[in-house]
């Protein structure tokens, strides 16, 4: 419910930001930097959680992997935004 709320406070206020007459790429920005700082812990713990309790290995290293882009590829996307070419 915590992180449903911090998702609804982010997106208010990119939309007070734009009502303001902020630049749009700095809204963006903004916002991706924040959903990147709530999805990172998210994602580490799923992944601290499988290998801490890894009883099945066949199954859990794709889980693995997969909760392992979250990380890689928000942090990509954000630093894509702040240094564009």
């Amino acid at each position: 419910a915590s992180f449903a709320l911090t998702a609804a406070g982010i997106i208010w206020y990119s939309m007070e930001l734009k009502n303001n007459g902020t630049d749009p790429h700095l809204i963006a920005w903004f916002s991706a930097g924040a959903f990147v700082l709530l999805g990172f812990p998210i994602s580490m713990y799923g992944i601290v959680m499988h290998l801490t309790h890894y009883c099945q290995p066949n199954i859990q290293c794709y889980v693995v992997r997969i909760l392992f882009m979250v990380p890689v590829y928000s942090i990509e996307s954000w630093l894509c935004l702040r240094f564009h070419a």
